[in-house]
């Protein structure tokens, strides 16, 4: 040791060793990695700051252990040898806090990257380099506030500001949060820096003096008068983020995904676009292209600011600590960001942090755990991982900030998580997940479709929705309601897909293809947006609440259409004629927001009123061929004896109806060829013996009001001047349902198109369909008459073996009818033509199961199905099925 010491005199100027400081040193026992193990080291601390090695390397204590001090070194160790000296400084790993700190890049350890490259003249970071934070040789011009001499002052009172940069306008100065009493001395105006000392305290006799920085140690929370609730949107300009998952600012949020995502481009959008004060951003093990990357996009960036473009890097603060960096600074720089951003937050300001990625930290404790040798936990992280990481995220959140005067700031924190694979149960991103408020989970198959941002709208979540309410209330009423009908248009889209898969996109009602094709619109035009284009790189909330607004009416509009009118208006029909209006709510996106909200909203309101005029076009169109229609039909029911035959109807050369209708004195010339049409049909039905619906009094006075108008009593002229549509009638009959279920068998066989097939064309009504894995409560439920059969254990293992289609059909005589459909219980008793008779051999596998009764079927529809889920509606071919 003795030589080791001596050696160490002779050799390292920078240590400045002297008799007086030995007991200020220890020696190196151990190095495994960046693990450093030193004894002699008594009266060292937790977390004390130490110089290992001739290089002086930066270190940290993490473990003490009698004499012996375990220290973390956050530089290579590759030379260091046992007997080195290590310098004890006394100091907890701190940062320098004040002016200059925006615009600039530091390392792990709060290193500015610029002044080393200037002093090394080297793309390295040499080992044992030692520079100032903040520039000592900068001036700033000082404004000394509203205190003077005498006036008592505490921690964390602002006594001055400093003009940084045209964004950070006003740098507040503040009394360190520990310091507190009287002023004795204060600046006037003028440029010092930040070493020069600005102001004089004195306190129970003793005096100190204070500059315009101070520093804080990283690993301690700063102290806040009082933690608030966050009510306050945090707005990325991201559409899918601000519209279904919103976070607040001061709120906590994870993004884990797997490698090619999109985190990373994520995390830059949210620095570059965001509504935060102040960015830092915090490169925790990624690539040195990434941050490269970074560092040539920020300074190209602009933002407006009330009218004027200022550069995005004025506001923002990087710490940069790439995967070729010691594996231990990862964990400081964590903190190093959090520490800053608390320091931006006390003066009153919104800060969002990105730390990018939480995972390469948590592999850096990982690493710095197993050269302790302690207890591995899951996947080899320490047990304390969950702890660590919740400490880290508690440091968010919105706070009245010490001191005066009163002012409040807020910390968000955006944390990527990188699962090895996707895999959303590492225990890294569960331990996130368990602490984060908000969740943008990434999807890789999104991510390969070329779908960005890759946000998967099923597994996400924010638990700040109802925090939003009553600010979305007082800033944009219909935004609330919008975005929870596009949330349910697309729930409504996925639990289709699995019926598409099975039976196909025709077999779906009308209701259910609009349902999916304005999914699409909304998938491929609104939730997917480009950054790196001039017009959706950035989506203010006006922009996004238009476009939920335009795609979201469409929606309700096309669905109000074909539900008035029974579902003669097809999805078909109104795809042919709204081919300009979908062209139109696609292109939405295409609108620049640097033409201003008024241009904006001009053009959207006009995209929305012509899609609104094109629908009434739509629903009037049909009205009146229903009208006219049920008018030609009803005429020749009430006429059949004026039909002498065909040639008396229709006009040899002309193809009109000239015969007058006998006792009528009215003529059908004039009519269009629709209406021709019709008449032509209708003749060869009436030829053929039909009569024709029977009709009421109502139509009948509209019958007679074209050949006697005069007939007519006043209400009835009234009634018939009116545009709304005539009640269609039903025809008459028993109807019933019955509930018919495909079992697994059926399902993995392909067997459900067939089966739905035989059902429809006999000529029964689909009147809910599903696919469901139903629990073992559910089938006891169903089964509750076989439970005490012997067989019963091996039935619920069978029926939850895999998926069930669950259907209804409605129709005369459909229990009995579909027993008949279906076969025998035993498909060896089943008649050839029956399913069970064409598709089951074994009793234990009889593909599909059919109610026995009527009041059975009621019992199984209300167990499997909402009633919500079972629709109503008018078959167009029933007349030709029943009488």
């Amino acid at each position: 040791m003795a030589g080791a010491l001596q050696n160490a005199k002779k050799e390292i100027r920078n240590l400045r060793y002297n008799d007086d400081r030995e007991s200020e040193y220890g020696h190196v026992y151990s190095v495994s990695g960046p693990v450093v193990v030193a004894e002699n080291m008594i009266g060292c601390a937790m977390y004390e700051l130490v110089r290992v090695g001739h290089q002086e390397l930066v270190g940290e204590v993490i473990r003490i252990e009698q004499d012996k001090a375990t220290i973390q070194v956050y530089e290579e160790t590759a030379g260091v040898t046992v007997g080195d000296p290590v310098l004890r400084t006394g100091k907890p790993l701190s940062v320098e806090l004040g002016p200059g700190l925006m615009e600039n890049i530091y390392d792990g350890i709060q290193r500015p990257l610029k002044a080393i490259q200037a002093k090394s003249q080297s793309i390295y970071i040499p080992r044992g380099i030692a520079t100032d934070a903040l520039d000592r040789t900068r001036s700033w011009d000082f404004n000394p506030g509203n205190l003077k001499v005498g006036d008592h002052i505490s921690g964390g009172d602002i006594f001055g500001s400093v003009y940084e940069n045209s964004l950070v306008d006003s740098h507040k100065v503040m009394l360190p949060p520990r310091a507190r009493g009287t002023i004795t001395r204060i600046a006037e105006k003028g440029s010092y820096n930040v070493d020069d000392k600005i102001l004089e305290v004195e306190f129970n006799g003793e005096t100190k003096e204070y500059s315009m920085m101070h520093t804080w140690p990283v690993r301690v929370p700063r102290p806040t008068a009082e933690k608030l609730s966050a009510d306050y949107p945090l707005l990325t300009g991201q559409r899918v983020l601000d519209a279904l998952f919103p976070c607040v600012q001061g709120g906590t949020t994870a993004i884990p995904g797997a490698f090619g995502c999109g985190k990373t481009v994520i995390s830059q959008s949210l620095s570059k676009y965001s509504n935060s004060d102040i960015i830092i951003y915090v490169g925790c093990g990624e690539r040195g292209n990434e941050m490269a990357e970074v560092l040539m996009d920020f300074p190209e960036l602009s933002i407006d600011v009330d009218g004027r473009q200022e550069q995005i890097m004025k506001r923002t603060t990087l710490v940069a600590n790439t995967s070729n960096m010691p594996v231990a600074a990862r964990e400081a720089s964590i903190y190093t960001g959090i520490t800053l951003s608390e320091y931006f937050r006390d003066q009153g300001k919104n800060v969002a942090m990105m730390a990018d990625s939480t995972s390469r930290w948590a592999e850096a404790l990982r690493e710095i755990s197993g050269r302790l040798a302690e207890m591995p936990a899951d996947s080899g992280y320490p047990a304390y991982l969950g702890a660590k990481l919740a400490s880290f995220y508690e440091r968010a959140g919105k706070a009245t900030c010490l001191g005066s005067p009163e002012r409040e700031g807020t910390v968000s924190i955006v944390g990527a998580v990188s699962p090895p694979g996707g895999d959303f149960s590492d225990p890294v991103t569960s331990a996130t997940l368990g602490i984060v408020q908000v969740f943008w989970g990434l999807d890789k198959k999104l991510a390969q479709r070329k779908h960005f941002p890759s946000v998967n709208w099923s597994l996400s979540y924010s638990k700040y929705t109802n925090v939003l309410q009553k600010w979305y209330d007082q800033n944009a009423p219909e935004f609330t309601n919008l975005r929870d009908k596009a949330k349910e248009i697309l729930q409504s889209e996925e639990d289709l897909a699995e019926i598409v898969q099975l039976v196909g996109k025709s077999a779906l009602a009308e209701s259910d293809k609009i349902t999916l094709e304005v999914a699409r619109l909304i998938k491929d035009d609104f939730l997917q947006q480009n950054g790196y284009s001039s017009y959706d790189r950035y989506c203010p909330l006006y922009k996004t609440t238009w476009m939920l607004k335009g795609m979201v009416g469409f929606y309700n509009l096309a669905r109000q259409a074909v539900e008035t009118s029974n579902g003669e208006i097809t999805w078909a029909k109104i795809r042919d004629n709204m081919g300009d209006v979908m062209h139109s709510l696609s292109s939405m996106k295409f609108e620049n927001p640097e033409d201003g909200e008024e241009a904006l909203r001009e053009r959207y309101e006009k995209v929305i009123e012509k899609m609104t005029n094109k629908f009434r076009k739509i629903e009037a169109s049909f009205d009146s061929v229903r009208r006219k229609g049920r008018a030609i039909f009803l005429s020749l029911s009430t006429a059949p004896a004026a039909v002498d035959s065909h040639e008396q109807l229709i006009h040899p050369r002309r193809g009109r109806l000239s015969k007058d209708m006998a006792g009528q004195g009215h003529r059908f010339i004039g009519y269009s060829w629709l209406e021709t049409v019709l008449v032509v049909i209708v003749s060869f039905l009436v030829l053929s013996g039909w009569t024709g619906p029977q009709c009421g009094d109502a139509d009948l006075a509209g019958v007679q009001s074209r050949a006697n108008p005069s007939a007519l009593k006043d209400d009835q002229l009234f009634n018939l001047n009116t545009n709304q549509p005539q009640p269609q009638e039903s025809i008459k009959m028993s109807s019933e349902q019955t509930f018919i279920a495909i079992k697994p068998d059926g399902v993995q066989r392909g067997l459900v198109g067939e089966i739905i097939g035989r059902f429809e064309k006999k000529g029964y009504k689909l009147a809910a369909l599903k696919l469901v894995r139903p629990s073992q409560e559910h089938l006891e439920k169903h089964y509750e008459d076989l439970k005490t059969k012997p067989f019963f254990p091996g039935l619920i293992k069978y029926m939850t073996s895999g998926p069930v289609a669950a259907m209804v059909w409605e129709g005369k005589d459909a229990v009995k009818t579909g027993r008949t459909l279906l076969g025998a219980t035993n498909p060896l008793a089943s008649a050839p033509g029956t399913i069970r008779g064409d598709f089951a051999i074994d009793m234990g596998r009889n593909v599909c199961h059919g109610s026995d009764t009527v009041e059975n079927a009621q019992k199984e529809i209300d167990l499997w199905f909402k009633k919500e889920e079972v629709l109503q509606y008018e078959k167009s071919i029933s007349g030709w099925i029943y009488e």
